[in-house]
């Protein structure tokens, strides 16, 4: 299994992937500088195609593996401040610092909907990994959680950007003293989905998705930038800004409201030079990938808690990380990128038609037939050209002469007849088939096209 993560930073004009077990770096995408914590979406689970809010300019750019350059830009309504993406790549949301929520789709870029969501800046949106709920968190401290089908009905028009609909959430989490820094759902889903709340105040929740209750209250000796479970959800990584990555365990947080203090926190990991700003886990559970605010990402070992290997993004703090398995998709840019196109098209999109004119061969039997004489004709006229006629000794062999050249005229006429009603037999063979090559390559565009809009629609 081939792990690696995605490194971005807030000033650098790079983002990188590198590979967590070698050190090596996969790729570079430039420029990317995102203006917050929480302006990146990665875009698939197997390959590293991402979103990006980039800073002082107004739009959204999409990367793919394969490019150092945006594949597409979107422009922005306002100035947003978060973004993410569901786990099927199709939606995008983002928050506004108006408190505004923008919801698209990806394959169209529509505009969908437009929730007056929050009273001041919307500092987090989050996506569960089942596509059901959607997370939105501010600076007023509030939480709130949708389902995701309450948010994709209709649609707006940008240039007004006025909502189309009330949405009410489903669950109005209570409010913590201070701002939302990040938010996290499990991995677990069903009836045991948790969503993760971390803020200023020092503390981390956890609520229960399916009735909105808090089963417990993590109370921490620095306020919480961010937080992350490992893929079993046996435990929580919770970054503070006192320079620790703490542990805590989620066995006992499943039923009933508590507040765990110092019991039920260690410290997993010291950052004595700097302080974490993003934190992830790889999808094997082994190493947790801790952002620096010094531009550096580090792998520590679970296991033995040990920093194995450091990577050097860059001089400015790293405010995302993400981490991943590189599958096949990764392989072949070509694949990749018609699969990234096809997800994620560019601002002009490229519709694939239901029928192609440009393959439809001539199918006239008498455009075809006028074109085989005239060529046989002009061929005819070619050999006149090049017969060169002797004189005779004497008339007798000139008569002798004519006469089989009549002859030989008569059976030249009989065998032109004979061989333009073969050539012309022929001809028809050959436009029977096309024709049939046509109904194959048109049978082909058509399987082609209701593929590709039924694996769209299932994304």
């Amino acid at each position: 299994m081939r792990e690696a993560f995605l490194a971005v930073t807030s000033a650098d004009p790079l983002a990188a992937l590198y590979d967590v077990h070698s050190g090596q770096t996969l790729h570079a995408f430039k420029p990317c500088t995102v203006p917050s914590a929480h302006a990146v979406a990665p875009l698939s689970s197997s390959t590293p195609h991402f979103a990006a809010l980039q800073k002082d300019k107004g739009i959204i750019a999409v990367f793919s593996h394969d490019r150092d350059q945006p594949i597409a830009k979107w422009p922005l309504p306002e100035k947003l401040t978060c973004l993410a993406s569901s786990a099927s790549g199709r939606f995008l949301i983002a928050g506004a610092e108006s408190g505004k929520v923008y919801v698209w789709d990806v394959a169209s870029g529509t505009l969908l909907n437009v929730i007056e969501a929050h009273f001041q800046t919307v500092t987090v949106v989050r996506f569960s990994r089942d596509d059901r709920w959607v997370a939105t968190a501010s600076a007023d401290a509030a939480v709130k959680v949708y389902e995701l089908t309450t948010l994709v009905k209709g649609t707006v028009n940008p240039a007004h950007a006025t909502p189309t609909s009330t949405c009410t959430p489903t669950h109005a989490l209570p409010a913590h003293a201070l701002p939302i820094t990040d938010l996290h759902f499990s991995h677990t889903l069903g009836a045991h989905a948790r969503l993760f709340t971390a803020s200023l105040d020092h503390t981390v929740r956890v609520h229960d998705l399916a009735t909105g209750a808090t089963l417990a209250t993590v109370l921490y000796p620095a306020p919480v930038r961010c937080i992350m479970t490992d893929p079993l959800d046996q435990a929580l990584y919770v970054g503070a800004d006192d320079g620790t990555v703490y542990h805590t365990p989620l066995v006992h947080m499943t039923t009933g409201a508590s507040t765990v203090s110092a019991g039920g926190r260690t410290p997993f990991t010291t950052l004595a030079d700097t302080r974490p700003t993003a934190v992830a886990v790889t999808p094997s559970g082994a190493a947790v990938l801790i952002g620096t605010a010094t531009g550096a990402v580090r792998a520590v070992d679970v296991a033995s808690r040990t920093v194995v290997r450091s990577f050097a993004v860059g001089k400015a703090p790293v405010v995302h990380v993400h981490a991943s398995v590189l599958g096949e998709a990764h392989g072949p840019p070509k694949v990749a990128m018609a699969l990234a196109r096809f997800l994620i098209p560019a601002t002009d999109l490229v519709v694939i038609p239901e029928r192609s004119e440009q393959i439809e061969p001539c199918l006239d039997p008498d455009a075809l037939f006028a074109a085989s004489v005239a060529y046989f004709q002009a061929q005819e006229g070619v050999k006149d050209a090049m017969t060169v006629y002797v004189d005779g000794e004497t008339e007798e062999h000139e008569a002798q002469e004519d006469e089989e050249e009549e002859v030989e005229e008569e059976e030249e006429e009989e065998s032109r007849e004979e061989q333009l009603e073969r050539q012309l037999a022929e001809v028809t063979a050959e436009r029977d088939q096309l024709a049939g090559v046509y109904a194959k390559i048109k049978a082909f565009n058509q399987e082609l096209w209701e593929q590709l809009v039924r694996e769209g629609l299932r994304k």
